[in-house]
């Protein structure tokens, strides 16, 4: 790469780590200013607290049961021989751009690096539902009921993803959001976030204001963050109504509410609950009850439809009907996985949308 391309991607990736001193919008929510990446004592992928995984007891108690994550578990029932075998020619590796393969590395976790300017971006969302585990990234097609191994991430210790309109991958790993290539599982760090997250999401546009905006819940709080600026609003508490606190992942339906899932601490071995919230502070506004599964990590739409995936490998569609929410079982092929978050491109499924 020449010295002005270097300098150029180099400069872009230090952007990202500058802190805005605005508020938007003219939210009442307390601003935190994010410190620049690798300010939270090296790589998300190094740090000693992800070597089991990326989770510790802090975050598992804030919601997440334990299910095995630790240790080896996290590549649990993973099959060995399914590296890139079987991975569906429609996401087939768009391309890494090698010449900023390295650039930004930091720590542990081999960084992907930015797209260079005006070169069509690689490795976006297609048609499907994707779904990891501490250090990998599948693909499920609800059409088929198909589910394909697709890469290793370059981010250890993954604890969920989320994807915009335009299907950008984005991760959290750590006390760190990174962008991911949902291709090829490929890494780049953005920035510190206050703490680690339990759930990580976009809302679409009108939700907190005219824009999508990406929202969390970690141990204490319910969180909107700009990773552009380096800025994190504190919405609300992740302590929910009652003794229920968030089980694992969110997911928007358009037009038909925000939907989180959540468990009691009082009775953390019954299944999972689905309640909607207001995507303004994170409170509960209604609750659906049981989706019938335990530890669901993972909540993502497709085809205006709610999925859950679990960290003992199940999947269940959720049909909401007056008032309530019925499971029905996925039957997912393959091995037992652990499934840690899942997220699709919103409007993926619908015929009326014709992708990014």
């Amino acid at each position: 790469m020449n010295g002005p391309v270097r300098r150029a991607a180099r400069a872009w990736l230090l952007s990202l780590g500058v802190l805005a001193t605005g508020h938007a919008c003219g939210r009442t929510s307390v601003l935190e200013q994010l410190p620049p990446a690798g300010s939270f004592g090296g790589d998300a992928g190094s740090d000693a607290g992800l070597a089991d995984g990326g989770r510790d007891a802090g975050l598992r108690d804030a919601g997440r049961s334990d299910g095995g994550r630790d240790g080896g578990a996290g590549d649990a029932g993973r099959d060995a021989g399914a590296a890139d075998a079987g991975r569906d020619a429609g996401l087939a590796d768009a391309g890494r751009d090698a010449g900023l393969a390295d650039a930004g590395r930091d720590g542990g976790a081999p960084d992907a690096g930015p797209p260079d300017a005006g070169v069509a971006e690689p490795g976006l969302a297609q048609d499907v539902i994707y779904l990891h585990d501490s250090a990998g990234l599948f693909a499920y097609a609800p059409s088929s009921n198909s589910l394909v191994f697709l890469a290793n991430l370059s981010c250890p210790g993954a604890l969920d993803l989320a994807i915009d309109r335009q299907g950008r991958g984005f991760i959290v790993a750590g006390a760190a959001l990174f962008r991911v290539n949902l291709q090829t599982g490929a890494c780049w760090r953005l920035v510190s976030i206050p703490e680690r997250l339990v759930a990580l999401s976009f809302l679409p546009a009108g939700a907190l204001g005219p824009s999508e905006a990406l929202v969390g819940y970690g141990a204490a709080a319910y969180w909107e963050f700009d990773p552009a600026v380096g800025n994190a609003y504190r919405l609300g508490s992740s302590t929910l109504q009652g003794d229920l606190v968030p089980s694992g992942d969110l997911a928007p339906i358009d037009d038909g509410g925000v939907w989180l899932t959540v468990k009691s601490t009082s009775a953390p071995q019954l299944p999972d609950q689905l309640v909607r919230i207001d995507p303004t502070n994170g409170a509960v506004l209604e609750n659906l009850g049981s989706i019938g599964v335990t530890a669901a990590w993972g909540l993502a739409t497709w085809g205006g439809a709610l999925f859950a995936f679990t960290s003992t490998g199940q999947g269940v569609r959720l049909v909401l009907s007056d008032g309530g929410v019925q499971p029905v079982a996925l039957n997912l092929p393959g091995p037992p996985r652990t499934f840690w978050g899942a997220a699709a491109r919103p409007g993926a499924g619908s015929v009326r949308d014709g992708g990014p």
